[in-house]
């Protein structure tokens, strides 16, 4: 599968969304062998809270373990649900495109700046392309074809958006700056 393709195919359903979250942030999630079965387990855990119906977490469990997202470990009376790499890729398209830089009440008159190298050839343009479009609808500022400003931290942001198109620190960097020529009108678009 391409990279393009692979971006643009996203899992549908909320259920899936929160069942694959549910174990990214939680790396894990470990249940007693008195539940029936899995899923039941796993709705416990997340349907409850989302007011799910077991049925449909059945469903989607059963979809992601067919799919080869889940990976299932027995020890004892536990058993141990995790994500396999096919599923934190699934996982991380959710957690991508839910991303946004918090706005603090008080600026530290600082400036995020994001200077990106990328290839122009094969998968490298689409990776580029990518980028920018995040960076874009994070609400950065192009200052120049590959350089992009914000006024707030986004240093996390930026490092899960290296790690979901696969750059690295050459790259993508990040520079923090606190003056540049012409900052006044970036801070009356930033409403600073």
């Amino acid at each position: 599968m391409t990279f393009s393709k692979y971006y643009l195919k996203q899992p549908k359903q909320k259920i899936v969304q929160d069942i694959l979250l549910l174990l990214l942030v939680g790396g894990a999630l470990v249940l007693s062998g008195a539940s029936p079965s899995l899923a039941t387990g796993l709705w416990k855990n997340l349907g409850k809270k989302k007011k799910y119906r077991k049925k449909s977490v059945e469903n989607a469990f059963s979809r992601l373990k067919k799919q080869g997202c889940l990976e299932i470990q027995k020890s004892g009376h536990q058993v141990s649900i995790a994500l396999t790499k096919e599923g934190r890729i699934k996982a991380g398209k959710f957690q991508i495109n839910h991303l946004e830089i918090q706005r603090p009440k008080k600026w530290d008159r600082k400036w995020r700046v994001v200077i990106f190298d990328i290839i122009e050839n094969g998968p490298g343009r689409t990776k580029r392309n990518g980028l920018r479009g995040f960076l874009f609808r994070l609400g950065f500022w192009r200052l120049q074809h590959s350089v992009w400003i914000h006024p707030f931290d986004c240093t996390q942001e930026l490092a899960l958006l290296r790690e979901f198109f696969g750059l690295t620190t050459k790259e993508v960097r990040l520079l923090v700056v606190e003056a540049f020529e012409g900052e006044g009108a970036l801070k009356e678009i930033f409403e600073l």
